[in-house]
């Protein structure tokens, strides 16, 4: 019985060790699990720079946005100064923007620069990430209201529009679910402050997904301790499929491997 365990208890840190691997393979440091028992109090957080010519907030609108342009292409040139070869290509990535109405866009456009973001931003989001238009402004306006209650400041919030627009087209009860079940696990306030300035992208993620993950990596052998601290030290790594990702990955590792 006792050699029984033993090789139950190898197997399992091998399959952990492996699993390691497979993080060094895709860009991750080493966690150092030795001290995965220390409390979680997460790193001193670095003042934040403000923005390059940020407006202060307040609702910002050009005179185009108010009057004049009254279809999209119209107003995606004249409101937002992109030039006709970007108009055409933002209408290739979203089929049916060019026949949306001008006023349909101009309430995207006016939260955009009613948190700051100076104009060439303004093209710039809109060039790289078109589905604004597609999102609800009552969902953007539920994430901004969750992340001041969270304690983000309004240059936060405004630097995580500049890097992460797409966290603001989430559903304010998924971000609050999942910062309740990180929570259980026993990760602080100061620490999942900490990952949502780091991977703000894991709060947009169903908790069934994140748990999958956490029993997957159970299954491997690591304790509840050292998946929470993984969970801290690369949250950005659980923002990766289960089953297209790690799976495979840790597949072709233990080939090679063993």
């Amino acid at each position: 019985m006792m050699g029984t365990a033993r090789l139950r208890a190898r197997g399992a840190r091998s399959r952990s060790c492996a699993f390691l691997g497979v993080l060094s393979a895709c860009g991750f440091a080493t966690l150092g699990f030795s001290a995965c028992t220390r409390p979680l109090t997460g790193p001193s957080r670095p003042a934040l720079a403000r923005p390059t010519a940020g407006r202060a907030f307040g609702v910002s609108m050009r005179a185009s946005d108010l009057e004049g342009a009254h279809d999209a292409e119209t107003f995606l040139l004249e409101s937002v100064d992109l030039t006709p070869a970007e108009v055409a290509k933002v209408f290739r990535v979203r089929p049916g923007l060019e026949r949306r109405s001008a006023e349909s866009l101009r309430t995207s456009v006016q939260w955009l620069r009613g948190l700051g973001i100076v104009d060439a931003d303004v093209s710039r989001i809109v060039r790289q990430r078109p589905n604004l238009f597609d999102s609800r402004p009552e969902t953007r306006d539920g994430m901004v209201q969750w992340l001041k209650e969270f304690g983000v400041s309004e240059l936060e919030i405004t630097k995580l529009v500049y890097k992460h627009i797409d966290l603001f087209f989430t559903n304010r009860d998924n971000a609050e679910a999942t910062a309740q079940w990180l929570a259980a696990l026993g990760l602080d306030k100061n620490s999942l402050r900490d990952i949502l300035e780091r991977a703000p992208s894991i709060f947009k993620l169903k908790t069934v997904s994140l748990k999958a993950k956490f029993s997957w990596l159970q299954g491997l052998g690591f304790s509840d301790a050292q998946i929470v601290r993984l969970i801290w030290k690369t949250p950005a790594l659980f923002d990766r499929s289960l089953d297209k990702n790690w799976k495979p990955r840790f597949a072709l590792l233990e080939k090679h491997v063993s």
